[in-house]
Formats: C-alpha cells, structure tokens, sequence
C-alpha cells in the first residue's frame, strides 16, 4: 500500500522520525457503551502524538505530511491525533510498515494493525470480532504489564 501523491517515506528519514513520532503510547483501540449499536458497544481506533511545546512545528508538519488529523494544544504539550478509521488504515499503517518499528512499539503496532483489519473486514459488529478486539486491546500499552 502507498500514500496517495508523494512517496513519503523516500522524503523522511524513517529513523528520525520514528523517534520524534513515539511518546509512551501512541496506538489506542477505545472501546465506548453505545445504545446505537447492536453490540452495545463501539470501537475506534485512535493514533495520538504527544509532545512538548517546543515541538510544536514538528506536530504541525504531521498534518502536513499525513493530509489528516487535528491538533490538540495545551498550555504544556501539543498533541497530533488521528481517529478517521480511513486515514489510519490507508496513510498511518502503511507508513509504518514501510518505516519499521522496533521494540515494545512493534508489538503495539502489531496488535493495532490485528484490530484494525477486523475492523476493516466488519468483525467489530460480532460478538466473536468484538471479543477478539477486547483481548488485542487487553495486550496493549500499560495493560500489558
């Protein structure tokens, strides 16, 4: 898969900006009650920069890079997110499978990659898909410890 227009990852040194992306966390999969869903309850996934304020045109050029998203300002940190399931699956995945991620973050993309081809594939709206979902989300971030 590529981006739509400029190849990006040929522009962008992947390891500068895999650096300068990661925080903590940055791959969340939110799991909300709903009455207007048959399950009762909704998924999204959601991708989430978080940075100091001196890194504020560094946040801003993700916009930029990604054609998608919204920024976040604080009076300490500035924040890039994402939450449009099409932007995730079709700009932010494929720039990361392209750019490699390493270490405890791999795992984390790997599970949220799991979940977003559920969701692609319309799994969330079973109870099987919905309960695969739940234990990928168990596996991630802080509940992994």
């Amino acid at each position: 898969m590529e981006i739509e227009g400029i190849v990006l990852w040929e522009i962008i040194n992947c390891n500068w900006f895999k650096i300068s992306f990661f925080g903590k966390r940055c791959f969340f999969i939110d799991i909300y009650k709903s009455n207007t869903v048959k399950l009762g309850y909704y998924v999204k996934l959601r991708v989430i920069v978080g940075k100091h304020l001196k890194d504020e045109l560094f946040v801003h050029n993700l916009i930029s890079i990604f054609q998608c998203g919204f920024i976040y300002k604080n009076k300490d940190y500035i924040c890039y997110n994402v939450y449009k399931f099409k932007d995730i699956y079709y700009k932010i995945i494929p720039f990361f499978y392209k750019c490699k991620i390493e270490r405890e973050k791999f795992s984390d993309f790997k599970y949220f990659c799991e979940a977003a081809e559920l969701i692609n594939n319309k799994a969330h709206l079973t109870l099987d898909g919905f309960n695969k979902i739940n234990d990928i989300k168990s596996r991630m971030n802080k509940a992994r410890y």
